[in-house]
C-alpha cells in the first residue's frame, strides 16, 4: 500500500520530479567544480569516489563533525581502490542546504588532500 501511495504521489506531484532533479543536477555541479570524482553517475545519488578505504572513512568521519551525514562505501561492495562516500540528495532540500553540504565537501576534500 505505502509503495502505491508513493507513486501516486509522484504521478499527481510532477514538481517534486522536477525539483530532484534541480537539486541532483545542483549538488552534483558543486562537487565537480570543487573537484571531486563523482564517476558517471546520473541519478540523485551521486558517489564521491574518495581511493582508499581508510581515507574513505576518515571523510565521512569528518564530514559528520561538519553536521553533513554521509555514507562511506569501500571493498568488498567496491574494489578496494574505489572507495565512495555516498549522499542521497532529496527534493526537500533547499538550495542553501545543499550548498552548506558542498561547503563541507569542499572543506574535507581540501584537508584530506583529495582535491586541491
Amino acid at each position: 500500500m505505502a509503495c502505491d501511495e508513493a507513486i501516486n504521489v509522484l504521478l499527481e506531484e510532477e514538481e517534486l520530479i522536477d525539483r530532484i532533479w534541480d537539486n541532483a543536477k545542483f549538488f552534483k555541479d558543486g562537487l565537480n567544480k570543487f573537484g571531486f570524482n563523482t564517476g558517471k553517475s546520473e541519478t540523485p545519488v551521486p558517489p564521491i569516489i574518495i581511493g582508499e578505504p581508510k581515507k574513505t572513512h576518515e571523510f565521512t568521519d569528518k564530514l559528520l563533525q561538519n553536521d553533513v551525514f554521509a555514507q562511506g562505501i569501500i571493498f568488498p561492495t567496491f574494489a578496494k581502490d574505489l572507495g565512495r562516500v555516498r549522499t542521497i540528495v532529496t527534493a526537500q532540500h533547499t538550495k542553501e542546504e545543499l550548498q552548506e553540504a558542498l561547503n563541507a565537501f569542499g572543506k574535507v576534500g581540501k584537508e584530506l588532500d583529495v582535491i586541491s
